[in-house]
């Protein structure tokens, strides 16, 4: 990591050696997971490592997360 100031603010800066990565996730139809509490995605790779998406439609109750959707990356 690279910190510099200047005049004009901060500039912050990461370096890394694994490429970015993505997951995509298509949902038909958003309104059908209301019915549900948590939907959990297929596992997949990124940055050497297995994860999953956790969707929460209707929040997740627990966090305090009701009346919101609420959506983690957690590993597999």
């Amino acid at each position: 990591m690279e910190f510099k100031n200047s005049t004009e603010g901060a500039v912050f800066r990461v370096l890394r050696n694994a490429p970015p990565s993505h997951y995509l996730l298509n949902i038909q139809s958003f309104s059908s997971l209301n019915n549900l509490n948590k939907f959990i995605s297929n596992n997949f790779d990124a940055g050497d490592f297995k994860w999953k998406l956790c969707l929460y439609p209707n929040g997740d109750k627990e966090n305090k997360g009701e009346g919101h959707i609420s959506v983690y990356l957690e590993l597999a």
